[in-house]
């Protein structure tokens, strides 16, 4: 045989050789699967097992950890960080095309109902995709805009428990189509803890927005309703029940639900992450207390609501964090500001909600158990203005900041709110003073924790609007718009674009249809209701919401050594005689019982399967709140305590929470260490050892 006939055939067998090759490497249902989706389908799973070794190779920790016990949790951010890069070499690599690309569900594993499609081509391309409509949703179309040979596209919008049919179009500079493919995808259902969906009542048009993002309640998570009822979008973790924190479109502050902090009432969450929509996890900020309703952007900083902890105080307090560092600026204590009168309890003013206003460098405080919101200049902390009913203030120090009702508005035809959420700058409002700071509120319209003599009794919530000179320190009452009582929660949404008030009733009062709460859409100008959509599930706020195909589908890769930021309360070291005492004592103490883990069912849910685990550079114990008093670890040489005695719990309904409690090891030394645990009425050993090593710089 001639060299020239061999050259042929092996140019002709080569191929097929690939193919029979590629083919015997697949389950028979894989192989089916592919040809039908017109992809290679893929999952968070597939990710995770091609790169998941190398993610201890990358947790950014000075501290290297070794340890018997067996639930060890890297966290979030560093799953994204090792998947990013894994994503990006597949890129690197050409291997996949236009024409049979790579489909991968779920891509970071915690959010539910999108993909990211991953594949190269010869020439530089933008890529457009038509999610079909399904459920009487209509199309839903995306573009990346983004113009590369490297493709890595954020499929969003897709619905849960069915096949999925994508059109894929490749886009040349001038938007003309030069390539398209048809792709099936089936998406599996998410568990009924994290999701939801919606009964309209009235249908809307084309003012009403096409996405709604809600998140926090006690029956859920984070999701995305479209405007037909159907779930588009879930997370796959839970949050806080606060929900979370917008940051930009698609990107926001995720509070995690089970790692707490005791305090004076609720449990605050100390662990906080920057996430986006698709479940990319950037960077985990640590806080010694922790952020409860509340937080935002502030400037390069972001501005959270916690409590002063060392007062007997809950939810009175606003921290000040630098996102780079994840260190404290500042914290200011609302208590500094109010007469004694008005802290009869624990929870006696109730901060639920805050805006920076970056004009001014100040913020605006909703302040629920007081009936007042306010303004504080950030950087004098002098308080500025206070808008409230005047009577409430009468003849105490803050009078004096009571904005009062101009000389044409009749103080009686003022319809004033109680115990309301969400309070926010109202922008670019249609027709606005521009000399006029508008300010807009959920008013849930119940005085069950702070009862005044002139509550007119009215048994409806409403959004109101309130315009203030600032200058002259007056306000005029402008606009109201009813929807059905709400006792607590709730906030609201103003669209400039189309002029229009989105009321978010996030808890009702009575069910409706066998649904918790509502969301209303009106015309400001005239009042009238233009949607209206009942919610299967509670929650805590929603805001009108689009997919940022454009954003979610650039490579975003942090810095490793800044994917967790700020600190958690140092532990204490002991010393000394009573160091020397204390270890006696923890030798002597007795094992600890299953009996001891066994019993916390009320929400177990809230763990891992794992009562006792390491999260980064911290071990945490799963409890009941308050019930572990101290955590120990020690050696011969040295010995380190996490205090949790310097809060009581004052109110009973957060008496049951369970959550993990942490102890960091941020200020040890090297070493082994065995943990010890205090409860409420002794001393425990355990059956863990942790060693640490300081890694060399």
């Amino acid at each position: 045989m001639s060299m020239q006939l061999k050259e042929n055939l092996k140019s002709i067998l080569n191929p097929i050789k690939s193919v029979a090759k590629f083919i015997l490497n697949l389950s028979p249902a894989m192989f089916i699967k592919e040809l039908v989706y017109g992809a290679y389908v893929r999952d968070y799973v597939w990710v995770y097992s091609k790169a998941g070794e190398k993610i201890k190779e990358h947790t950014g920790s000075p501290i290297l950890v070794k340890t018997n016990i067996s639930n060890i949790c890297l966290g979030k951010t560093h799953h994204t960080f090792i998947r990013e890069k894994y994503i990006e070499s597949i890129l690197d690599s050409k291997k996949y095309k236009f024409k049979k690309p790579l489909l991968i569900k779920q891509p970071y594993a915690i959010s539910g109902q999108v993909c990211l499609l991953v594949f190269n081509t010869d020439e530089k391309y933008s890529v457009r995709y038509t999610v079909m409509g399904k459920f009487d949703s209509p199309d839903f179309v995306g573009e990346d805009n983004i113009f590369s040979d490297r493709h890595r596209v954020a499929i969003m919008g897709l619905y849960e428990k069915c096949v999925n049919k994508i059109i894929v179009e490749l886009l040349d500079e001038e938007k003309n189509v030069v390539a398209k493919k048809n792709l099936k995808v089936y998406m599996p259902n998410i568990p009924d803890d994290y999701k939801d969906d919606g009964r309209v009542i009235i249908e809307g048009d084309e003012r009403t927005s096409e996405f709604f993002f809600v998140s926090g309640g006690y029956s859920a998570g984070v999701r995305v309703i479209d405007r037909w009822g159907n779930m588009r979008g879930s997370m796959l973790s839970l949050p806080h029940a606060y929900g979370v924190y917008g940051l930009r479109n698609n990107e926001f502050l995720f509070s995690e639900h089970g790692m707490r902090r005791p305090m004076y009432g609720n449990a605050h969450s100390v662990v906080t992450v920057h996430t986006d929509i698709m479940g990319r996890s950037f960077r985990t900020f640590l806080d010694e207390k922790g952020f409860h309703h509340w937080a935002g952007a502030a400037d390069g900083r972001f501005i959270g609501l916690s409590s002063s902890l060392y007062d007997g105080y809950m939810e009175n307090t606003v921290r000040l964090i630098d996102y780079n560092t994840g260190k404290l600026i500042k914290e200011i204590n609302l208590a500094d500001y109010f007469d004694d009168k008005f802290k009869n309890r624990a929870d006696w003013i109730h901060v639920n909600a805050i805006e920076y206003q970056k004009e001014d460098d100040s913020f605006i405080l909703c302040m629920r158990n007081i009936h007042s919101v306010a303004k504080v200049d950030l950087k004098t902390e002098e308080m500025k203005w206070i808008l409230c009913n005047p009577e409430f203030y009468e003849g105490t120090k803050e009078y004096a900041k009571v904005l009062q009702p101009e000389k044409d508005q009749d103080p009686k035809k003022v319809q004033w709110f109680y115990q309301q959420h969400g309070a926010q700058i109202i922008y670019n409002l249609k027709g606005a003073d521009p000399d006029r700071l508008y300010i807009g509120i959920f008013d849930n319209h119940v005085i069950n924790r702070r009862k005044v003599k002139w509550f007119d009794g009215d048994l409806h919530s409403y959004v109101v609007v309130f315009s203030i000179d600032e200058k002259n320190m007056t306000f005029r009452y402008e606009k109201r718009f009813q929807v059905p009582l709400t006792n607590t929660r709730a906030n609201f949404n103003y669209d400039e674009k189309t002029n229009t008030i989105y009321a978010f009733a996030a808890v009702m009062a009575e069910d409706e249809d066998g649904c918790r709460s509502k969301i209303v859409q009106f015309d400001y100008e005239t009042g009238e209701k233009i949607f209206e959509m009942n919610v299967r599930k509670d929650f805590f706020t929603a805001h009108t919401f689009s997919f940022d195909v454009h954003e979610m589908s650039k490579h975003h890769l942090v810095d490793d050594k800044k994917m967790i930021v700020g600190s958690l309360y140092e532990s204490v070291v002991v010393k000394g005689i009573q160091k020397n005492n204390l270890i006696r004592k923890c030798e002597m103490a007795p094992m600890i019982s299953s009996k001891f883990f066994d019993e916390k069912t009320s929400e177990g849910s809230e763990r891992d399967n794992h009562y006792i685990r390491t999260y980064g550079d911290t071990v945490q114990i799963f409890c009941r709140d308050h019930e572990i008093q101290k955590m120990y670890l020690y050696n011969d040489k040295n010995m380190y305590m996490q205090d949790f005695e310097d809060s009581t719990q004052k109110m009973n309904a957060f008496l049951n929470q369970h959550y993990y409690v942490s102890m960091s090891f941020a200020n040890m030394k090297s070493g082994t260490y065995k943990l010890v645990i205090k409860t409420e009425d002794n001393l425990y050993k355990t059956e863990y050892k942790i060693t640490l090593k300081n890694k060399k710089k």
